[in-house]
Parts: C-alpha cells; structure tokens; sequence
C-alpha cells in the first residue's frame, strides 16, 4: 500500500514520521505546484493521499465523492481511492478537537477568533459551530474582519491561528498580540514547527492556556491512517507517537554562568541522548573566524551579542540539539523566544568559587564576576524550565537531566 502527503511546499513536515509509526504502508512527501494538482489525483499512484497548505480546499472539485461532513466544512486532508474511484473526508476536525481538549481548552459558550480563512480556518470554523461557540470570528487579510481592526474586538477569549504566520524558517514572526485581547484566556496554533510558536510563548507568559499544532497534526494522521486501512484503531496511539516525536526533535538548551560547565554537560547529554551537539561561543568563534576573547577586545560586547543573537535564533530554529548558551545568552529577551521555541531550558547552576574562568574575558575580576552573577540569576530563573545544580558530581548533573527529558515534559 502506497500513500503520500501532497503540498505546496513540505520540507518541514514530520508527516512521514508519523505515519511510519502508524500503518504498515509506504508514506512519502509530494511537493506539487497547483497546476499539476488534477494530474496528481488522477493519475491514481497512491492508494490513499492527506492534502496540506494550499490545497485543502482546490482538491475537492477533482473528487469523485466527499464526505458529508468534510462537504459542510468545505476542506478535504485525507483522500481514499477504492475501486478506481476517490473519496474525500476531513479528519483535521477530529485531531484539532483532541488537541484541545488534552490542552483543556473548551470553545463551548466562548467569543472564538480565527486567524486565517483558508481550509484549516474553514476547519476550525465548523469544530466551534459544532462546539457551541458564542460567536465565531474569522480574520482574514482582506476579509471585513483584519489584522487592522481585529483589536477592536475586545472580548475574544480564544483565538485559533490556522495560518502559517509564525512556522519555520520564519519562527520569529507572531500574527497577533495577544496582549491587546483582555478577555483573551486560551490561544491555540496549528503549526507544529516550530513546536512553540512567538504566539504560543506570549500568550503563555501571559498566563493563558495554549495549544501546539503537533499533537493536532499526529491526531489527524492517526484518524487519517484509520482510513487508509479501513478499520479503527486505539487513541493511545496519539500520544505515544507524540511523546515519541516531541523527543525527537526537542532541543535540550543549557543557560548558566560562564564556567558552569555548560559545555562538558552538554557534550555528555547530546552522546547519551543521541542527539548533536552545539555551542553557541564556538558556532560564533567559527562565524567570526576569530575566538571569543578576540572578538570582545576588538569589536566590544555590542557586536558579540548582535552576533549571538543571530546564531541563537539560527540553532533554536533547528530540531533535535543539545545547545550549550554563552553565559550572557539571557541578556537579551528574544534569544528566550528563539531558544524556548523547540527546548527545554536548563539552568546549569554552580558555586561562583568553583566556575571556570581562564580564556574568559567578562570572568577575570571577581568582584565584577560576583556583580554579574547577581544581575543574571533572576534572569537564568526566568529562562529555565529545570535548575540543575553541577556542584562537584558532574555525573549527577547529567542524570538529572537525562532523567528530566524521560519524563517527556514536552508541553510546558
């Protein structure tokens, strides 16, 4: 058995992944410009075929038959072909109504937006109708409701983004404020890379509760391999293939003082976890072509960091690294959000006697060491999602860790 995903463009779909651990056919990613669309379904190569951005709605008019209830939403992701002939159906509904309810977000009673008008909003649109929602409020570019006045609707409290505002490479852009909706309490986001989107990370320091597309995306392929292989399998297949695929392409990031050893953890993490490692100092040494205490006695600190910054917000975007950070990594808020968007933060504390400070050349004055320890602890608590302490058994340090990652604490 044959079956593909087909999209405009699919370098950073996990679908394959997903699918492998699924069913017991062949899966491949089908990159198609829209003209040859009606080639491809009819042509018959695969037996079954999920549909993603842009053509969720363009694929049903070369339909043979769509499901009464992928026709009420006016979006196919999922095509069968049986006896030569192709069917239609949507199970985005059912993996966005699970995403959700594991996130304990309920539509139910509540002023919904949606960001994005095409078949995922259209989508999203049918699961709050069915859901009971308030009001349903669909914000498109050029639609009556737009990114110029949807602010003016006050009273949102949850909002959806169907777009792909926000998705990699473009991981530093967010569509909206969520700051700006007062009543706002929850905001989910379809997009699955990366695994927190700029939106996702704002509305969750705001407090609220949030929703990341990869569970929604392993959910539908679930209910989508149902299809494929005519029969209904255990929803506990979801979150085994989630836990499984979040552990594979999260980051494990170490922030912590100048010789804290963030390096020798790291590189003892990344052998055992089997992931790769890297470190930013030494990615921005190879850049500059020069290291790092040259480049702090012959372009300053500002220029350090401008490049920092840079590189931080090229290694976050990557999936599946252990990433050791320079020691004034959380100077600077947005390498939070370039780090925290596929990691796990974890603050490498260790007694200011015992760090490492040769070849360092913010670390050479103790007192200035004791001050700048001062200034970037609070900053290191708020980075952090774990504290470790590496006070003398580096081995104890590195199990921690370990031990925290096998927990799967991959929501937070």
């Amino acid at each position: 058995m044959k079956c593909a995903l087909i999209g405009e463009k699919l370098g950073h779909s996990y679908s394959h992944i997903v699918h492998k651990k699924l069913g017991s056919y062949d899966y491949d990613l089908v990159e198609l410009p829209e003209n040859k669309l009606e080639e491809f379904v009819k042509r018959g190569v695969y037996d079954g075929f999920n549909v993603t951005i842009p053509y969720k709605t363009a694929v049903m008019q070369y339909l043979d038959k769509i499901d009464s209830a992928a026709a009420e939403i006016g979006s196919v992701n999922t095509v069968c072909r049986v006896g030569g002939k192709t069917y239609g159906y949507n199970t985005d509904i059912l993996g966005m109504a699970y995403m959700l309810k594991r996130a304990g977000i309920s539509l139910t009673g509540k002023n919904v937006m949606i960001l994005g008008s095409g078949g995922t909003g259209k989508t999203a649109v049918a699961l709050a109708r069915r859901t009971n929602a308030a009001t349903v409020t669909v914000v498109s570019r050029k639609g009556e409701i737009n990114y110029k006045n949807l602010y003016e609707l006050s009273g949102t409290e949850i909002i959806i983004n169907t777009t792909p505002v926000g998705m990699y490479p473009y991981s530093d852009v967010c569509p909206v404020d969520p700051e700006k909706f007062p009543s706002l309490g929850a905001v989910a986001d379809v997009i699955y890379n990366p695994l927190r989107t700029r939106l996702l990370l704002r509305a969750k320091k705001l407090g609220l509760k949030t929703a990341g597309g990869l569970r929604m995306l392993v959910a539908q392929a679930k209910y989508s391999s149902d299809l494929f292989l005519c029969r209904r399998g255990s929803d506990d297949a979801i979150e085994r293939i989630y836990r499984f695929l979040s552990s594979k392409v999260s980051n494990v990031v170490l922030v912590g003082m100048p010789g804290s050893g963030k390096t020798s953890v790291g590189k003892a993490v990344a052998r055992r976890e089997r992931k790769k490692y890297a470190d930013t100092d030494a990615a921005i040494a190879e850049r500059e072509g020069r290291p790092v205490p040259e480049i702090f006695s012959e372009r300053g600190e500002k220029y350090f960091r401008s490049v920092e910054k840079q590189v931080i917000r090229e290694l976050g975007a990557q999936n599946g690294l252990v990433v050791s950070t320079g020691g004034g990594a959380v100077l600077d808020e947005e390498n939070y959000y370039s780090l925290k968007s596929n990691g796990r933060i974890y603050y490498i504390e260790r007694p200011l006697s015992e760090l490492a400070t040769k070849g360092r050349p913010l670390s050479q004055n103790p007192d200035a060491l004791e001050e700048m320890e001062k200034r970037r602890l609070p900053l290191y608590r708020a980075f952090a999602d774990v504290t470790v302490k590496n006070d003398g058994d580096f081995f104890a340090c590195v199990d921690k860790i370990r031990e925290d990652i096998s927990h799967e604490n991959f929501d937070n």
